[in-house]
Order: C-alpha cells, then sequence, then structure tokens
C-alpha cells in the first residue's frame, strides 16, 4: 500500500463474549478502508468464543490470537497493543460494542493524511442502556461542529463537556508509545491515553454517528469496587502532572482541570456504589475522606451529596411512571452535557 494508507489496526478485545462478539466483528468487516487488519485478543475465555470467531477467520484481515491466561482487561489491551498489532494508526472495538460508519477508518485517515498534526480523531459515539433503555447520542456542539481543534483546546473544554472514551476514537500508534499508554493499572486508561496526546496534537472530528456502545449488566467499565475507583483517580493526577510539563505557564488552569474531574468520579463513585453496594459505598466514602479531605468535604456539602442523601430512598419506593418524570427532569436541566 502506498503512504497514503498505512495500515490500521482495528483491535477488538474480549473476554467471554460468545454470544456478543459477532456484531463487532462485522461491523468491522464492513469497514470499507483496504489496509485494515482486524486485531482479536482473547483474554483466555473459557466459553466457545474461539468457536465463534473461526468462522470469520476465512477474511484475510483477521487475526485470531487466544491468551495462554487471563491477563485482565488492562494486560489484554497492552498484549493486544503493543504485540499482537502492527498498524501505525490503532482504534479499538469493545467486544459488546460495534461499528456503525463503514467509512469511519478511511475518513480518520484522510484527516491525518490532510494533516500530520493530527494524532487523535474521534467520531460520535451513543449509548444503548439495555437495562433501563436508555439511548444517548454525543451531541454535535462544540467539538463536531469543526473538524479541527488544537488538542489543548479541547483538553480545557472538557470540563464543560465531559470526558471523551475510545468509543470511536483513532490514534496513533506511536503517539501511544510516547505517552506510555496502557502502563498504569487504573481501569479509566482510555482517559490517560487520550487526554496526554492532545497536549502535544491537533485532533480531528468526524460529525458522524460511528459507534454504539452497549450498557448492560456485564460491563466492565465502572467498576463497583471501592479500591478500583480510588485508584482511577490517579489518572486525573497523571494527566495534570503530565499536563503541567507541556503548559507550565498554565499550571493553575490544569488544577482547576484536574480538581474538576477528580470531583466528578468522586460523585459518579458515590452514586455508583450506593446503588450497587452498600459495603464498597462505606469504604469509598472513607478513603477519598482520608486522601482528598478538602474535595470530600466540598461533595458532601454540595446539591448533588444531598440528592444522593435524601431523593435517592425516596426514589427507590417511587411508582416507575414518577421515577420516568424525575429522569426526565433532571435530563432537562442538567448542566452538564455529555454527563
Amino acid at each position: 500500500m502506498s503512504s497514503n494508507y498505512p495500515l490500521v489496526s482495528l483491535i477488538i478485545t474480549s473476554y467471554n463474549r460468545a454470544s456478543l462478539i459477532s456484531k463487532a466483528i462485522e461491523s468491522s468487516l464492513e469497514q470499507d478502508y483496504p489496509n485494515l487488519e482486524i486485531i482479536i485478543s482473547d483474554n483466555c475465555s473459557t466459553d466457545n468464543t474461539e468457536a465463534v470467531v473461526k468462522k470469520y477467520l476465512i477474511d484475510p484481515r483477521i487475526k485470531y490470537f487466544r491468551n495462554g491466561e487471563n491477563l485482565g482487561m488492562l494486560g489484554n489491551f497492552r498484549k493486544a497493543t503493543y504485540e499482537y498489532s502492527k498498524g501505525e494508526y490503532i482504534t479499538y472495538v469493545n467486544s459488546d460494542d460495534y461499528l456503525t460508519d463503514n467509512s469511519f477508518v478511511s475518513d480518520c485517515i484522510k484527516l491525518v493524511n490532510r494533516d500530520k498534526d493530527i494524532l487523535l480523531v474521534h467520531g460520535r459515539m451513543a449509548f444503548n442502556n439495555t437495562i433501563s433503555g436508555v439511548l444517548w447520542e454525543m451531541p454535535e456542539d462544540p467539538y463536531f461542529l469543526k473538524e479541527i481543534w488544537d488538542g489543548r483546546d479541547v483538553f480545557f473544554e472538557s470540563m464543560k463537556t465531559g470526558l471523551m472514551s475510545w468509543g470511536a476514537c483513532f490514534m496513533k500508534w506511536e503517539a501511544m508509545y510516547n505517552v506510555k499508554s496502557l502502563q498504569s493499572d487504573y481501569h479509566n486508561f482510555d482517559f490517560d491515553s487520550d487526554y496526554k496526546i492532545m497536549l502535544s496534537a491537533k485532533v480531528g472530528f468526524i460529525n458522524r454517528l460511528c459507534y454504539m456502545q452497549m450498557g448492560h449488566d456485564d460491563n466492565a467499565g465502572f467498576p463497583a469496587d471501592a479500591k478500583k475507583i480510588v485508584q482511577s483517580l490517579e489518572c486525573f493526577e497523571n494527566v495534570a502532572a503530565y499536563a503541567i510539563t507541556k503548559m507550565p505557564d498554565k499550571a493553575a488552569e490544569v488544577e482547576k482541570w484536574k480538581q474538576h474531574f477528580i470531583l466528578f468520579t468522586i460523585s459518579w463513585g458515590f452514586h455508583s456504589l450506593k446503588e450497587k453496594n452498600k459495603e464498597q459505598y462505606k469504604l469509598f466514602k472513607n478513603e477519598v475522606r482520608e486522601i482528598y479531605p478538602d474535595l470530600y468535604r466540598k461533595f458532601i456539602n454540595s446539591w448533588k451529596y444531598k440528592k444522593l442523601v435524601i431523593l435517592h430512598p425516596i426514589k427507590r419506593i417511587l411508582p416507575g411512571n414518577l421515577i420516568g418524570v424525575f429522569r426526565n427532569f433532571k435530563k432537562k436541566f442538567s448542566k452538564n452535557k455529555w454527563s
């Protein structure tokens, strides 16, 4: 292939997703980009994932690897990215998600060919919660109304919009390597990679729905584990420390960025654990109080915390139709566009 068509590695990591992985594979095979490898990294599944994948191996773009032992989610991503893949560019499709636009990879390549300073490209994604039936789609405003952004502007704008994940995210492999992507043990390693790369790059945006993320009982995205959520706060500490090396003149703004997302994650952790596990909720509360006493006090004095301790018990006993009214009210008046 010519330099206009560099090899792209589309990586599907999987563990025990035999019933779901077909859609991820088929949507990847439908990509119209001519120089694509599809890496399937099976994390030593105990179900019939291998049998499901085998029927697709007739397509030479697919390369199937089965780990000899379960490496954990991060370990599987790391092995697939740094050992199995050979592409100059990387994009990921979770084994329970799928791509919705056949030209996503092709259009990412068009952008990076136009401007070599673009090291990241994002398409719009949607989230389909199969439990609650809620479908959310990433809005156009602000990022997707402009095709190319300075990465530092995206970095700071995210305090208004929320963080972008690896759904419909396209990255240069070398840029991932340079920021030591996938080397830290926290579960939100996608934010770590994205927000370090953009500090030295431009970011491209494709204003079409490109990726569908599926929410269900077996999602591993946000753990119901206090220590793991506390550990995830290190991501923002590390990204902020890296950002200051790139923007020493903006140390105060970076500190605000860090505190914003630590506080946001604390809030999310409180809500998530109160729903799922009371013991983990108590443990998380104690951990946060010890590590971030100022942010802990700020949160427990906030309206968000009062809603949690006052309205949450009421919501649990409300009839279904009133819960729907409550959710619609919350959605209508939410200040955070993407959260």
